[in-house]
């Protein structure tokens, strides 16, 4: 039984390298919120800024051929002060989304976006998400017009809360 858990491990393994040979790949160095000097209102096609935050760490890889996208973010905080949490300080456990937006300008067409199922982060502003999203066709197509961004799951308006930045887009045979 062992043996066929390996073999079929290795089978996975090997299918993915082939299916992923030449993949074309967006990856987010890292994941930034936005401070509380920022007044005016921010937009993402048509999702608006939520309350200012701020990122310790967080990194985003997206493959668009595959739609397996995986994020994670530590330390996560208000960066404002606030009657119900004060400044740098986490906010408790929350349900958090990851959203890739195509065509984020709006130059080329109206944008399209795609969400991750939620995300529980914890009450030191950490979570983490690895899994399949359907890449729109317009992400495929324009990969430079993509931003990431990290959402509230349960508050209405599409509000976002931080966001990736430090993007590259690489082609070729890549691990993942």
């Amino acid at each position: 039984m062992k043996t066929r858990v390996i073999a079929a491990a290795f089978g996975l393994f090997a299918l993915a390298s082939v299916t992923c040979a030449h993949a074309q790949i967006v990856h987010w160095d890292r994941v930034e919120g936005f401070g509380a000097a920022d007044v005016s209102a921010i937009f993402v096609g048509p999702i608006q800024a939520s309350r200012p935050r701020t990122v310790g760490a967080g990194t985003v890889v997206a493959n668009l051929d595959t739609g397996f996208l995986w994020f994670a973010v530590r330390g996560m905080t208000n960066g404002n002060q606030y009657d119900n949490g004060p400044l740098g300080a986490g906010w408790g456990v929350e349900l958090m989304i990851g959203t890739l937006v195509c065509d984020s300008t709006q130059r080329f067409a109206p944008a399209t976006w795609v969400d991750t199922p939620s995300v529980r982060f914890d009450a030191n502003g950490d979570g983490r998400f690895a899994g399949l999203v359907v890449v729109p066709a317009a992400c495929k197509q324009r990969p430079e017009e993509m931003v990431f961004l990290l959402r509230h799951f349960d508050r209405p308006g599409q509000r976002f809360v931080a966001y990736g930045a430090g993007r590259r887009i690489e082609s070729g045979r890549l691990p993942y």
